[in-house]
């Protein structure tokens, strides 16, 4: 009986040492949290403390004009298409703004987006960016939305290479899609299903089925890659996405990946260091995720940088990150064409307006914002 009260004893403070030990580590800025560095800040308070953290924006500044001082370049922050707003971002956030992002049809193309810019100081092998998105529950398409990027020579003003394969800068935007690239399912109902837009050195054409140029101007253009289940972009709540990309280690190898989350859940990985990477196969300047196509084999990853000089190698990092609410004049066709052909579906043809909020950009998973009751845990 006294032994087995020993045992007991024992196993109480094992427990209590467990619990002690969970509880610290909540504290310590630094840990390290399956769940994401974010779990370790509710309301992502302090969550520029940890270790890992390049960069955060959460826009509760007194002006536009002090956000883009945090900035290396903004477009239009002067004429109200960058913009603080009263709407609280997610929930459990802390704050009480977000960045209002809109874009009205009567301005033209000279005035299609509206843009914020970050050149970082270093630059990293591998970042993760995360943050949260709010469309308007009547909005129609976009042409781009927001990525990570690495230029050999980072200028903070973009300049057009649209159309050209990159040789000194590569990108991976997140952005949504009509249709399902895969063939697996019906298009969704804008924004679109979320994918990624990607510039790298070996990329593929669009002009033929193998991916080749067939002497037409303009041969490249982003890369498509969606998930075999693809996700929604949604409306009127806000929405977590999280990017991640992984250069390649040397010149001639290509272990480069790239991956997203939406809401903390893991949508799609291309990455060929996985144990068991996504098959597919390429169909002109799209992947197509389908294990079961006689073309497909396991993903054989991205050469994002493939310079024989040292000296340039160590310097194609990623060192960008671009936020953008860009409608071309196609996406306001392609708005046209969804209302006409879905006279009830709710869709606003003169004005796309979106809210962005608590970005976070680090060299480790950071995952969803914890909800500030967690404080008290």
């Amino acid at each position: 009986m006294v032994q087995q009260k020993g045992i007991n004893k024992l196993i109480l403070f094992a427990g209590l040492l467990l619990i002690a030990g969970i509880v610290l580590a909540q504290n310590k800025p630094n840990a390290v949290s399956h769940k994401g560095i974010a779990a370790l800040f509710p309301g992502d308070k302090g969550i520029e403390k940890h270790q890992s953290v390049v960069f955060t924006e959460n826009f509760e500044a007194a002006s536009i004009a002090d956000v883009v001082a945090n900035w290396s370049w903004a477009r239009g922050d002067k004429d109200n298409r960058l913009s603080l707003d009263a709407v609280p971002g997610p929930e459990g956030s802390t704050g009480n703004k977000s960045l209002k992002m809109t874009i009205r049809r009567e301005e033209g193309e000279s005035n299609a987006g509206s843009d914020l810019i970050k050149i970082f100081e270093s630059r990293y092998e591998q970042l993760f960016l995360r943050f949260y998105v709010k469309f308007a529950d009547d909005y129609g398409y976009n042409h781009h939305f927001t990525s990570l990027s690495g230029v050999v020579d980072p200028n903070p003003v973009p300049s057009g290479s649209a159309g050209k394969k990159p040789t000194h800068h590569f990108s991976s935007t997140i952005d949504q899609l009509t249709g399902n690239i895969n063939g697996t399912g019906p298009a969704t109902t804008p924004p679109g299903y979320w994918s990624f837009y990607t510039y790298w050195p070996e990329m593929n054409s669009w002009q033929s089925s193998e991916g080749k140029p067939d002497g037409r101007p303009n041969p490249y253009y982003g890369n498509n890659f969606m998930p075999n289940d693809p996700v929604s972009a949604k409306r009127g709540e806000w929405q977590c996405v999280e990017i991640m990309i992984r250069i390649n280690s040397a010149p001639d190898k290509t272990d480069g990946a790239h991956a997203f989350w939406i809401d903390g859940e893991l949508a799609g990985r291309w990455d060929p260091l996985e144990k068991n990477p996504v098959k597919g196969y390429w169909r002109g300047d799209r992947f197509i995720n389908n294990p079961d196509h006689e073309k497909a084999q396991p993903f054989q990853g991205i050469r994002w940088r493939n310079f024989e000089d040292k000296e340039l190698f160590e310097k194609l990092k990623i060192n960008r990150l671009r936020v953008q609410n860009y409608v071309s004049g196609t996406s306001w066709k392609n708005v046209d064409m969804y209302a006409e052909e879905h006279p009830d579906f709710k869709i606003n043809r003169e004005e796309a307006t979106v809210w962005k909020d608590h970005f976070v950009v680090a060299t480790e998973y950071i995952g969803p914002m914890a909800p500030k009751s967690c404080e008290n845990q």
